[in-house]
């Protein structure tokens, strides 16, 4: 919702979710964004809390004058069935001067992931309708800004790499887009999923809905090197774009690793000999991207991949990256685990991973466990020990450079 100007979250909930929402964003996003709260609470739960959500909209509209509020229902509110759409028919969108959205992501139903997806459908069936095409305008679909750490270096790396393709982005969608380009949507080209988790479902929408073809990363999210090539490679032929841009992709894929290895001499001797060995828990897609430019590209060995929200092919994607490798890791593979889960993985071996790339606090009970011997970075959301204050990309071909000096550096915490 973050992403969306003019879009205000209205969260029929407890005020707890109000908190978990206001210090997650701000430890991403380097600023508060507004949000409203109903308040529900234990009245609410036994006489229904319809009443108030009507109230709050009214609210949130003279408060914030929005230009779209949409309801998020929180445990509460799904659990007594607040009759939603029946409010949100009650009220005139005219007399209001707001558009009302309910995208049906309440508690206990999925998960982070599929909310953001859900949300994302409600945008584009409600605001999308066809229009004409335009050869080289292209739109980022699925765009995970906020639950990507990395986002804002991500838009600067991925708005970079497009430019040296002539291309035209309409929109990072729902990343960081205005009312009026999610309407202008459907006149692009081509969709670009970069979070297969969190895109692909709304490309499979538009391209069903207006006919737009889409490119997705071969292995979950514009993570490396190698994806990356891959997936502008493919834009290339999809669009019928000049063969000899390819050369000018080599040049920038090249400078990038060419960063990467003015730390060769930290990178070698620590990663290579002391740090040759991780762990990662992340959602499938940005996991098995991850995965793939630590093995392929920094040549580090996986002890444990945990998928936390996985995906029905992600222990499959995960078998083809480690084949292609040659070298044999069998890691650990785990699905939509908890930290003690993580634990006993751990327990089975005395070869613990020397780098956690991980999410939450699950570094607290990985570091006790190990006795600090260990290096934690969190790459995930939630990452709540860090602040991403720089334009630091972890897509594209820059991310390899920039996850290495991430590394390098809180390796140093070590001594």
């Amino acid at each position: 919702m973050y992403g969306i100007k003019g879009a205000l979250p209205l969260l029929h909930a407890g005020p707890g979710c109000s908190y978990c929402a206001y210090w997650g964003t701000m430890l991403h996003s380097g600023g508060a964004y507004p949000f409203l709260n109903t308040g529900f609470c234990s009245n609410d739960v036994i006489f229904g809390g319809e009443a108030k959500l009507k109230k709050g909209i009214v609210q949130a509209k003279e408060i914030h004058n929005p230009e779209v509020i949409v309801i998020i229902p929180g445990c509460q509110a799904s659990t007594i069935g607040d009759d939603i759409d029946g409010v949100i028919a009650g009220i005139s969108e005219e007399t209001l001067s707001a558009y009302l959205l309910n995208a049906w992501t309440g508690g206990y139903v999925d998960d982070l992931y599929s909310g953001f997806v859900k949300v994302g459908l409600s945008f584009l069936k409600r605001f999308c309708n066809p229009l004409p095409t335009r050869s080289k305008l292209v739109n980022i679909i699925g765009f995970p800004a906020h639950i990507n750490i990395y986002w804002k270096g991500d838009m600067k790396e991925i708005r970079s790499l497009l430019s040296l393709l002539g291309l035209e982005i309409n929109c990072f969608f729902p990343g960081d887009v205005s009312l009026q380009q999610i309407r202008e949507i459907p006149a692009a080209a081509l969709n670009l999923v970069v979070d297969e988790q969190l895109g692909l479902e709304m490309a499979e929408y538009l391209k069903e809905e207006f006919g737009t073809p889409y490119i997705k990363p071969r292995f979950g999210s514009l993570i490396g090197t190698d994806n990356t090539m891959e997936f502008l490679s493919a834009i290339i032929e999809q669009l019928d774009l000049p063969s000899d841009l390819h050369t000018q992709l080599s040049r920038a894929k090249h400078a990038a690793l060419e960063m990467a290895g003015q730390h060769y001499h930290i990178w070698n001797e620590f990663l290579q000999y002391a740090f040759p060995t991780f762990a990662l828990t992340a959602h499938a897609s940005m996991a098995l991207g991850i995965c793939r430019m630590l093995v392929t590209e920094l040549g580090m060995e996986p002890k444990l991949v945990h998928f936390s929200p996985s995906e029905p092919h992600a222990k499959t994607q995960l078998n083809q990256i480690l084949e292609a490798d040659g070298r044999g890791f069998t890691p650990m593979v785990l699905e939509n685990g908890d930290n003690q889960d993580i634990i006993e993985c751990f327990l089975e071996t005395d070869d613990w991973p020397k780098i956690f790339f991980g999410k939450g606090t699950a570094h607290l009970k990985y570091e006790a466990f190990v006795n600090e011997a260990a290096v934690y970075m969190a790459v995930s959301y939630p990452a709540m020990d860090r602040f991403i204050i720089y334009d630091r990309p972890i897509m594209g071909f820059n991310g390899v450079p920039a996850m290495v000096d991430d590394i390098v550096n809180r390796m140093g915490h070590m001594f």
